[in-house]
């Protein structure tokens, strides 16, 4: 399960995101992903009657490249063949870019 902080972020706000894998043992690994860049979590484990819960926080400041970007959340367990992933779309709301040009008319210059 993976949890946005905010569905919406602003261009350069630090949003939270989190990730909670539940009832495995031995306890799994989670790792981030932005697009296909690699990010650092900061993970708790959690034992509960010889089961283990993780929950893994990730801080991140968004910029405007980073609208339509999956964040993804990949666990791996040794008894899983491959990794188990979510993710979510980060929507990150931009200042526009307003650029003004000067045209002169051409009729009446000699």
């Amino acid at each position: 399960m993976i949890d946005i902080q905010k569905d919406t972020a602003v261009e350069g706000e630090e949003i939270e995101v989190n990730c909670t894998a539940m009832a495995s043992k031995p306890a799994t690994t989670i790792r981030w992903f932005k697009g296909n860049t690699e990010l650092k979590g900061k993970s708790e484990v959690e034992e509960w009657s010889d089961m283990y819960t993780v929950t893994s926080q990730l801080m991140l400041k968004v910029h405007k490249e980073d609208d339509g970007v999956p964040v993804i959340c990949q666990v791996e367990h040794p008894a899983v063949t491959g990794n188990l992933q979510t993710q979510r779309y980060l929507e990150v709301q931009y200042k526009p870019q307003v650029h003004i040009q000067m045209t002169y008319p051409l009729q009446g210059l000699t």
